[in-house]
């Protein structure tokens, strides 16, 4: 009893092997074995039963996929044609067959016989190509139509009978196998290559798809589920009234009337759903018609087209009228010509006969008749004269949908005398749809806004309601002054979702959320703001409140009544301004100032002092964010801090990384300029470090802010960072390591050296002495002189940061700085020269005077390398005229310039050294 118990336990219906098996080998070990095998079976069985139950599921459910693609209403035609060639092919086979035999088999096939090795080349490469052809551009979902699976199959059946029969043709064979025809191959290919694209259809239509894209602003048939404005029930007490309506003689229009964008579209669409079996329905897209005319003939077309099944005389009817109504606007040729194939009776006659014929159909006609408030007046009258005159039938029904306002305007330009009389005359019954409850409309925009948050922005979108009910403080929403319908709910889903990605938790909520309102109801507004900045918003200290913070306010008229609060805000003006142009009236430019008046208020709800986070649009250092939303290559503070918290091979990794972003790079420049503070001595080095390392690699300009962050007058960094016994020595080393660390071209360290001898006093303000800093530089240019074999703008730049700098106090106490070259230095340039690039400098040495000008002169930094004129001519002297190309022409020159004093520019015609007049 206790093992049966047990077995139904592990075995179950929701059989999961893995599990199973598992409680069975526990099972077997406390147990009789042999029934812990028996069980460990009959779970393996079970679990094989019901994969494959799943498995044939699927199967079904993509067959019958499959047959519901190819057999749907679409392909109605294609199964008459099928059918018809079919028919045709029974009917006339003999002389098809002699047909095919007299004019394709005996002249051309009857030559591709016996079997060779060259068929089967030929037609399995054209099969594979054409195949291999298909398959590519199925693979880019380019689907072929389903009626050519029903064709080639239709087509296959026809080949198999000729191939079964084998009788009137003899079909040659593959040389691979005998019983394989070369036709087979031919035939069986568009039934191969229809079904991959029939099943590539059904299997993407099948998967289920994450909604990741936006939300369409497409109607839909309400039900109870999705009914979310409580519309059903007036759906159905309207259909149920119009289907119990009879009419004589007349038709009957229907006005739904709403604003734009309160769902008269899913309300036209629901009531064709609800009387779908009772009517014959037929839409009229009015947006679609670009003119009266188009407007006409799409009507009667349609109504053509509907009323065809039920009557014999309709279609050449509806045609004659058709033409009668649009004959006045022809030419009068085309009149002439037409009036030989159409009618000769007047209008009334022939909507006389079109009435009949309807009344002997005897079936009810609903048109729908939507976006008629976005015609032109002419397009409105036309539709008007369509109901109330030209298509005015028996058991007609005309629904149409409009905002009344708008229509109102249009039938006032055409007919001034009481218009709101002339629109009762046209519809019997104007429904206007009930107004949106904005407790519904809050609530669907907030479920819909929540799929797309994270966890922490679901809690602020949530906390700046339950703040107004805790503490009686008017937090900023904006929503109800922007989103008046669904369609608005989902076009401001679909701003939100792509601004929001950008910044995420690097935001206040709050401000984000009211800022985005604004942007979606006035995206031209929203930008004029953001440029205008500077004069209308200013930025005061809340010093009361937090010393260090500097916030940003509405600005206000200047103005000499000492009351601030009738002051009007600049923002207000510059609105009014711009009246004409963003297309706003007074009440909307209220709405806009208060709003951003909301959002540049009081901090102190929008400062979270124990994180330190300032995150609040009206921080200076936040505002740009909000417009720019990182679009355009902004660093991300969430990806800057995780870098900087990593290790310190992470973080340079990363900075390389961002370096190859033009746009980063200099916002990276300013992240560790703006750091001041830092976690402790780890934090500190890794800051430091990452600054040299971002010079090197970007050649960013950071001496001076380096200085600041090093230097360590009154102890202000090692008392910090550096608080224990040998502190100081620490600091020391880890200062020369960073110099010491230098690879080449040495560029940043020698030109930060030069910044900080330029600015050095003594060993206060900076821990290494000044003449650590001297030989840093010295020992740079050594190493280059080294490595390098030609001079460069690199090469003088190293050279003249070695000059040396020494610090003379005199008897007043003042201090001076005194610069010279050491003979070392002085040394190493001419080694280098004499033995690598001397070419190189005397072409570097010869400075031509104005644009234009034959003239030239000596560069004077000569004399100070080498000490005055006659040393360097010694050493010319001392060079190898074999050795270098520039040196002979040189002399000559030098010797010319030497008769000046090398004092004033001479006349020279160089023909060796390329010196180019500037």
């Amino acid at each position: 009893m206790k093992t049966e118990i047990t077995a139904r336990f592990i075995v179950g219906n929701k059989c999961n092997k893995r599990r199973g098996e598992a409680k069975c080998r526990i099972f077997a070990s406390f147990c009789d074995k042999r029934v812990g095998q028996k069980l460990l079976y009959a779970i393996k069985l079970n679990f094989i039963i019901k994969s494959l139950q799943v498995r044939l599921g699927s199967f079904s459910n993509f067959f019958r996929l499959f047959l519901l693609k190819v057999f749907n209403k679409e392909n109605n035609k294609s199964y008459i044609y099928t059918l018809v060639g079919v028919a045709i092919f029974v009917l006339f086979k003999k002389k098809i067959d002699e047909g095919l035999l007299t004019v394709v088999v005996r002249p051309l096939l009857s030559y591709v016989y016996p079997s060779k090795w060259l068929y089967d080349i030929i037609i399995l490469s054209g099969f594979i190509g054409v195949l291999f052809y298909f398959i590519k551009k199925i693979k880019k979902n380019a689907l072929l139509p389903t009626n050519w699976f029903l064709i080639s199959l239709c087509f296959l059946s026809i080949y198999l009978l000729y191939r079964t029969k084998n009788d009137p043709f003899i079909f040659t064979s593959f040389r691979l196998s005998k019983y394989i025809m070369l036709f087979d191959a031919i035939i069986i290919l568009p039934v191969i290559i229809s079904s991959i694209s029939i099943f590539r259809k059904v299997k993407s239509d099948g998967q289920l798809k994450r909604n990741l894209g936006f939300d369409p602003d497409d109607p839909w048939v309400l039900s109870e589920k999705n009914d979310l404005l409580n519309r059903l029930p007036y759906v159905k007490e309207l259909s149920g009234i119009l289907r119990n309506t009879e009419l004589n003689n007349r038709a009957f229009s229907v006005g739904v009337v709403a604003p734009w964008g309160n769902g008269k579209t899913t309300f036209l669409h629901s009531i064709r759903n609800e009387l779908a079996n009772d009517f014959i329905m037929i839409d009229l897209d009015v947006w679609k018609c670009n003119s009266t005319e188009v407007i006409i003939q799409t009507f009667f077309q349609l109504l053509k087209n509907a009323l065809k099944p039920f009557s014999f005389s309709i279609n050449n009817q509806i045609k004659n009228y058709t033409y009668s109504l649009l004959k006045d606007s022809r030419n009068n040729i085309a009149k002439n010509f037409s009036e030989y194939f159409f009618s000769n009776k007047n209008i009334e006659e022939q909507y006389d006969e079109i009435n009949t014929e309807i009344i002997k159909i005897d079936k009810k006609i609903l048109v729908f008749i939507d976006d008629i408030d976005r015609l032109n007046k002419k397009e409105i009258y036309e539709i008007i004269r369509l109901i109330r005159n030209t298509a005015n039938f028996y058991n007609t029904f005309f629904i149409v949908a409009y905002d009344r306002s708008y229509l109102l305007n249009a039938i006032e330009e055409i007919n001034s005398y009481h218009p709101n009389l002339f629109l009762e005359k046209i519809f019997q019954l104007e429904f206007v749809l009930p107004a949106i409850d904005k407790k519904i409309l809050y609530g669907l925009l907030i479920s819909e806004i929540n799929e797309l948050l994270t966890e922490e922005s679901k809690k602020k979108y949530e906390d700046f309601h339950k703040i107004e009910i805790a503490f009686g403080y008017n937090r900023t929403d904006l929503t109800s002054s922007f989103i008046h319908n669904i369609r608005d709910v989902k076009r401001f889903k679909n701003s939100f979702k792509i601004d929001y990605q950008f910044v995420r938790d690097e935001v206040f909520f709050e401000d984000f959320y009211n800022l985005q309102l604004i942007k979606f109801k006035h995206p031209e507004i929203f930008m004029e703001f953001y440029n205008n900045k500077g004069s209308l918003v200013i930025n005061e200290s809340k010093g009361n409140f937090y010393p260090q913070t500097l916030t940003y306010k509405l600005s206000k008229e200047s103005s000499d009544s000492p009351d601030k609060s009738k002051q009007e805000f600049k923002l207000k003006n510059f609105l009014k301004a711009r009246q004409k142009l963003y297309k706003i009236d007074e009440s909307e430019i209220d709405v806009i100032v208060k709003s951003f008046g909301n959002i540049f208020s009081d901090p102190k709800f929008k400062i979270n002092y124990e994180t330190k986070t300032f995150f609040s649009v009206i921080i200076p250092s936040m505002f740009d964010r909000y417009f720019r939303l990182n679009i355009l290559g902004n660093l991300s503070d969430i990806e800057f801090g995780n870098a900087r918290n990593s290790s310190i091979e992470t973080f340079l990794t990363k900075i390389d990384e961002w370096n190859n972003d033009k746009n980063l790079i200099s916002q990276v420049v300013d992240r560790l300029e703006g750091i001041d503070v830092y976690d402790n001595k780890d934090d500190f080095e890794k800051i430091i470090k990452a600054m040299f390392h971002l010079g090197r690699v970007a050649g960013a300009y950071l001496y001076k802010n380096l200085y600041e962050k090093l230097n360590n007058y009154g102890d202000m960094v090692t008392s910090k960072y550096y608080n224990y016994d040998n502190g100081k020595k620490d600091y020391v080393k880890f200062t020369y390591d960073l110099f010491a660390s230098a690879n080449s071209p040495y560029l940043f360290e020698s030109q930060l050296v030069k910044y900080f001898k330029s600015v050095y006093y003594d060993e206060n303000s900076f821990v290494l002495p000044l003449k650590k800093l001297n030989e840093f530089n010295i020992e740079y240019f050594r190493k280059y002189c080294l490595e390098e074999h030609k001079i460069s703008h690199d090469f003088w730049i190293l050279f003249w940061n070695t000059e040396v700098r020494i610090i003379k106090n005199d008897d007043n106490d003042m201090f001076t700085k005194d610069k010279a070259l050491s003979e070392e230095v002085k040394s190493l340039f001419k080694d280098f020269i004499s033995n690598k690039d001397l070419d190189g400098f005397l072409l570097g040495a010869i400075h031509p005077a104005l644009f234009g000008s034959k003239q030239f002169i000596l560069s004077t930094s000569i004399a100070t390398i080498f000490t005055d004129w006659p040393s360097f001519e010694h050493f010319l002297n001392k060079q190898d005229e074999t050795k270098w190309s520039y040196l002979k022409e040189f002399k000559e020159f030098f010797y010319i310039m030497k008769g000046a004093n090398f004092e004033r520019n001479v006349d020279f015609i160089f023909k060796d050294i390329p010196v180019s007049a500037e």
